[in-house]
Formats: C-alpha cells, sequence, structure tokens
C-alpha cells in the first residue's frame, strides 16, 4: 500500500449515489464452464456478518431470488433490537438470526460463504475462524487488510483450509483491467474520493475542519497513502485499499 497514494477531496454540491450492491451478492450467479444448462446445482448457503445498508440488500435479493440459487441460512447482528427487527421482518423461519457468534458459527448454520459487512473490527474478530473452518469469506471492509498481520494470518488460513478470502470491490469498477495494467510499467496509481460533508462526520476530518458542514467550495481533506487512508477513514476509503491491492 505504500506506493499508493489517495487524495480525498469534499464537494458540498455532490450527492452521494447508493453503491452498486448488485457486486455483493453476484458471486450467487455464477456458473461452472461447460456445465448441463439442464443440470441444477444446489444453492449456494449464505451467513450475513453483518445486516446493515449492504447486507440488508443482499438479505433482499436472496429472499427475491435475484441473488441466483441461494439459501440465507444465517445472519449474525450486534444488539438484540437488531435480532428482533429481522425476525419480524420476510426473512424464512428457517434462517438463523443471533447475536452470538457460536451459534452464527455451528455447523447448524451450515452455510458455505459468509459476506462480512460490519466494519473493519468484524473482518479481524471473525475473520480468521471462518476461513479455518474451511468456509469462504467475501469482505467488504477491505481497509481492514492495511494490517500486514491480519492479512497474512487470513491468507495462510484459506491456504491452509482450502477456503477462499474474497474482496468485494465495492464501488470500484474494472479491477481486473487496473491489475493488469499495473503489471507494465505502471509505478503510481491514484484515486480521488468526492463525496459531501456530512459523510466525513465522525472522522479525523472534522476535527482538522471544524467548518465542514459550513463549507461552500471543494476542499481537500487528506493526501496520502490508500494505507493511512484507510487506517483513518475506515468507513469512507475501502475503495483506496482496494485499488491498492489490486494494483500492488
Amino acid at each position: 500500500f505504500y506506493a499508493q497514494s489517495c487524495t480525498i477531496t469534499m464537494d458540498h454540491k455532490i450527492n452521494q449515489s447508493s453503491r452498486d450492491l448488485e457486486d455483493v451478492a453476484d458471486i450467487t450467479k455464477r456458473r461452472s464452464v461447460g456445465a448441463n444448462k439442464d443440470q441444477r446445482r444446489k444453492p449456494l448457503r449464505i451467513g450475513l456478518l453483518g445486516c446493515g445498508a449492504i447486507n440488508s440488500k443482499v438479505a433482499e435479493m436472496i429472499e427475491k431470488g435475484d441473488a441466483g440459487p441461494a439459501v440465507l441460512a444465517a445472519v449474525l447482528v450486534r444488539t438484540e433490537q437488531s435480532k428482533q427487527e429481522l425476525q419480524s421482518s420476510l426473512l424464512p423461519a428457517t434462517t438463523i438470526v443471533t447475536t452470538k457468534s457460536d451459534d452464527f458459527f455451528s455447523t447448524n448454520s451450515n452455510w458455505s460463504l459468509c459476506i462480512e459487512a460490519a466494519g473493519q473490527p468484524a473482518v479481524r474478530q471473525y475473520g480468521k475462524r471462518c476461513l479455518e473452518m474451511g468456509r469462504d469469506l467475501m469482505i467488504t471492509s477491505i481497509g481492514s487488510l492495511t494490517d500486514d498481520a491480519l492479512y497474512d494470518d487470513l491468507r495462510v488460513a484459506a491456504e491452509a483450509n482450502g477456503s477462499r478470502l474474497i474482496l468485494c470491490t465495492g464501488s470500484l469498477p474494472a479491477v481486473d483491467w487496473m491489475g493488469s495494467a499495473a503489471l507494465d510499467h505502471c509505478t503510481e496509481v491514484k484515486v480521488t474520493q468526492i463525496k459531501p460533508p456530512k459523510a466525513w462526520l465522525g472522522t479525523p476530518a472534522e476535527v482538522d475542519h471544524p467548518d465542514l458542514l459550513t463549507i461552500t467550495e471543494p476542499r481537500t481533506l487528506f493526501e496520502g497513502s490508500a494505507r493511512m487512508a484507510a487506517t483513518m477513514f475506515p468507513k469512507n476509503a475501502n475503495v483506496a485499499a482496494m485499488l491498492a491491492l489490486a494494483t500492488a
């Protein structure tokens, strides 16, 4: 990450649109090359780590059948209130909704792919456990991998147990193209993120810019490495970490 740079700017006139969440669930739509068209495969059983804005959309797509042949097997949430709200929603009765990690990771849950959308602490707390069970893990909190020790632990766990660590590209397009370009004399990659002022509340930007909500012109809040951006702005700069990984 050290060789990569990130410039974060802000424009009060730009409204941030919702992420294209279909990329998160798109893994369930893959088909084996050369498979018989009439042959039906077993539905992919999915566990959701967190159920906020991203994973609630994933859950909705699974239940509507928009995510391909998939079943929502289990959901791990932080609070009892979240658990009760999900249980009273349209989730099937067979879906395990729990605040207890042991229940989520139990053999009864029987999911094979975990989709994380609960923040960097969740990757640190549960990532290795998931991979060591031989289950695949898709993470949206890419910035957690700026921790070299954590990244090595997850990579080793995946290799040792035949599981996969899948990095969700989120709002970053053409990751394959970026990776290919990095193979040919590419020494620097830059990413500029532009978000409305309120998106930076609760971050170091609010401390450094007390007039955050009253500015009227674009302003640069941070310039530096992708590693530092993802560390300082864990909820805002995962895209910078994804680009750095793709082009490393």
